[in-house]
Protein backbone atom coordinates (compact mmCIF):
# COMPACT_ATOMS: atom_id res chain seq x y z
CA UNK A 1 0.00 0.00 0.00
CA UNK A 2 1.92 3.60 -1.13
CA UNK A 3 -0.29 4.97 1.55
CA UNK A 4 -1.20 4.49 5.10
CA UNK A 5 -4.46 5.60 6.32
CA UNK A 6 -5.15 6.16 9.67
CA UNK A 7 -7.88 4.46 11.80
CA UNK A 8 -9.59 8.42 12.09
CA UNK A 9 -9.13 8.34 8.26
CA UNK A 10 -11.38 4.83 7.55
CA UNK A 11 -13.77 5.34 11.31
CA UNK A 12 -14.73 8.78 9.33
CA UNK A 13 -16.39 7.30 6.42
CA UNK A 14 -16.71 3.76 7.11
CA UNK A 15 -18.14 1.60 9.78
CA UNK A 16 -18.41 -2.75 10.25
CA UNK A 17 -21.33 -4.61 10.41
CA UNK A 18 -21.14 -8.21 11.46
CA UNK A 19 -18.50 -8.70 8.75
CA UNK A 20 -19.40 -6.22 6.47
CA UNK A 21 -18.06 -2.58 5.45
CA UNK A 22 -20.94 -0.10 5.21
CA UNK A 23 -19.98 3.85 4.11
CA UNK A 24 -21.10 6.47 6.82
CA UNK A 25 -21.41 9.23 4.48
CA UNK A 26 -21.80 9.36 0.78
CA UNK A 27 -18.12 8.82 -0.94
CA UNK A 28 -18.08 9.42 -4.80
CA UNK A 29 -21.20 7.10 -6.36
CA UNK A 30 -21.35 5.26 -3.12
CA UNK A 31 -24.23 6.06 -0.82
CA UNK A 32 -24.14 6.30 2.52
CA UNK A 33 -25.56 2.96 4.39
CA UNK A 34 -24.59 1.27 1.02
CA UNK A 35 -22.16 -2.08 1.42
CA UNK A 36 -18.04 -0.84 0.70
CA UNK A 37 -16.62 -3.40 -1.42
CA UNK A 38 -16.38 -5.55 -4.21
CA UNK A 39 -15.03 -9.44 -5.06
CA UNK A 40 -11.57 -9.42 -6.88
CA UNK A 41 -10.45 -12.42 -9.11
CA UNK A 42 -9.46 -14.31 -5.81
CA UNK A 43 -12.08 -14.20 -3.77
CA UNK A 44 -11.23 -11.29 -1.39
CA UNK A 45 -13.10 -8.48 -1.00
CA UNK A 46 -11.78 -4.84 -1.80
CA UNK A 47 -12.27 -1.58 -1.48
CA UNK A 48 -11.45 1.77 -3.11
CA UNK A 49 -10.27 4.72 -0.86
CA UNK A 50 -9.10 7.75 -2.46
CA UNK A 51 -7.62 5.95 -5.39
CA UNK A 52 -6.43 3.26 -2.97
CA UNK A 53 -7.58 -0.31 -2.99
CA UNK A 54 -7.52 -1.69 0.10
CA UNK A 55 -8.50 -5.80 1.34
CA UNK A 56 -11.85 -5.19 3.30
CA UNK A 57 -10.14 -7.69 6.06
CA UNK A 58 -7.31 -5.47 6.93
CA UNK A 59 -9.60 -2.47 7.19
CA UNK A 60 -12.00 -4.56 9.33
CA UNK A 61 -8.69 -5.62 11.08
CA UNK A 62 -8.13 -1.59 11.72
CA UNK A 63 -11.62 -0.80 12.35
CA UNK A 64 -12.32 -3.56 15.89
CA UNK A 65 -8.46 -3.07 16.82
CA UNK A 66 -7.63 0.42 16.55
CA UNK A 67 -4.42 -0.29 14.79
CA UNK A 68 -3.06 -2.12 11.21
CA UNK A 69 -2.07 -5.13 11.42
CA UNK A 70 1.55 -6.02 11.59
CA UNK A 71 1.60 -8.99 9.71
CA UNK A 72 -1.16 -10.57 7.34
CA UNK A 73 -4.04 -11.68 8.24
CA UNK A 74 -5.56 -15.39 8.33
CA UNK A 75 -9.14 -16.45 7.58
CA UNK A 76 -9.84 -19.02 10.22
CA UNK A 77 -12.13 -21.21 8.33
CA UNK A 78 -9.99 -20.42 4.88
CA UNK A 79 -13.14 -18.63 3.36
CA UNK A 80 -11.31 -15.24 2.30
CA UNK A 81 -15.04 -13.91 2.25
CA UNK A 82 -15.64 -14.32 5.73
CA UNK A 83 -14.76 -11.23 7.37
CA UNK A 84 -16.53 -11.23 10.79
CA UNK A 85 -14.02 -9.87 13.13
CA UNK A 86 -14.12 -13.37 15.18
CA UNK A 87 -12.60 -15.05 11.89
CA UNK A 88 -10.14 -12.78 11.35
CA UNK A 89 -6.45 -13.56 13.23
CA UNK A 90 -3.12 -12.01 13.12
CA UNK A 91 0.16 -14.44 12.00
CA UNK A 92 3.34 -14.42 9.76
CA UNK A 93 3.36 -15.90 6.39
CA UNK A 94 4.18 -19.41 8.18
CA UNK A 95 0.89 -19.40 9.50
CA UNK A 96 -0.99 -18.36 7.28
CA UNK A 97 -0.23 -20.71 4.71
CA UNK A 98 -0.56 -23.81 7.33
CA UNK A 99 -4.06 -22.99 7.27
CA UNK A 100 -4.13 -23.55 3.30
CA UNK A 101 -6.84 -25.95 1.85
CA UNK A 102 -4.84 -29.23 0.35
CA UNK A 103 -4.23 -28.75 -3.50
CA UNK A 104 -5.10 -32.83 -4.12
CA UNK A 105 -6.50 -35.32 -2.19
CA UNK A 106 -4.55 -34.76 1.18
CA UNK A 107 -2.21 -31.93 2.39
CA UNK A 108 1.42 -32.45 2.86
CA UNK A 109 1.24 -36.26 0.88
CA UNK A 110 2.59 -37.02 -3.01
CA UNK A 111 3.16 -39.77 -4.61
CA UNK A 112 6.14 -41.14 -5.42
CA UNK A 113 6.93 -42.85 -8.69
CA UNK A 114 7.56 -46.48 -7.13
CA UNK A 115 4.23 -46.48 -6.12
CA UNK A 116 4.49 -45.07 -2.11
CA UNK A 117 3.43 -41.79 -0.85
CA UNK A 118 6.26 -39.50 0.93
CA UNK A 119 4.43 -37.43 3.91
CA UNK A 120 6.47 -33.67 4.02
CA UNK A 121 5.32 -30.47 6.37
CA UNK A 122 7.17 -27.20 5.12
CA UNK A 123 10.46 -28.76 4.32
CA UNK A 124 10.84 -31.71 6.39
CA UNK A 125 10.39 -34.92 5.10
CA UNK A 126 8.29 -36.96 7.33
CA UNK A 127 8.83 -40.43 5.52
CA UNK A 128 7.22 -42.71 2.99
CA UNK A 129 4.04 -44.69 3.55
CA UNK A 130 2.15 -47.75 1.75
CA UNK A 131 -0.91 -46.18 1.58
CA UNK A 132 -1.67 -41.76 1.24
CA UNK A 133 -3.56 -41.95 4.33
CA UNK A 134 -0.51 -43.10 6.81
CA UNK A 135 1.33 -40.45 5.10
CA UNK A 136 -1.49 -37.93 5.93
CA UNK A 137 -1.93 -38.68 9.26
CA UNK A 138 1.62 -38.31 9.80
CA UNK A 139 1.58 -34.91 7.95
CA UNK A 140 -1.45 -34.12 10.21
CA UNK A 141 0.70 -35.16 13.64
CA UNK A 142 3.86 -32.57 12.51
CA UNK A 143 1.37 -30.02 11.22
CA UNK A 144 -0.45 -29.54 14.40
CA UNK A 145 2.81 -30.08 16.58
CA UNK A 146 4.37 -27.07 14.64
CA UNK A 147 1.57 -24.95 14.03
CA UNK A 148 -0.95 -25.25 16.56
CA UNK A 149 -4.51 -23.77 16.05
CA UNK A 150 -3.46 -22.64 12.73
CA UNK A 151 -2.47 -25.85 11.44
CA UNK A 152 -4.99 -27.69 8.85
CA UNK A 153 -5.30 -31.17 9.38
CA UNK A 154 -6.05 -33.63 6.54
CA UNK A 155 -8.73 -35.30 9.28
CA UNK A 156 -10.20 -33.61 12.40
CA UNK A 157 -11.40 -30.54 10.15
CA UNK A 158 -9.97 -26.95 10.03
CA UNK A 159 -8.00 -25.56 12.99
Amino acid sequence: MSKQFTFLDLASVLRVEGGDLFWIARRGSARAGKRAGRFDRYGYITLRFDGVDLLAHRVIWLLTHGRWPEGQIDHKDGCRSNNLPSNLRECNNSENRANTKPNGKFKGVVRLPHGRYQAQCGKKYLGSYDTEVEAAFAYDAEAVARYGEFARPNFGGAA
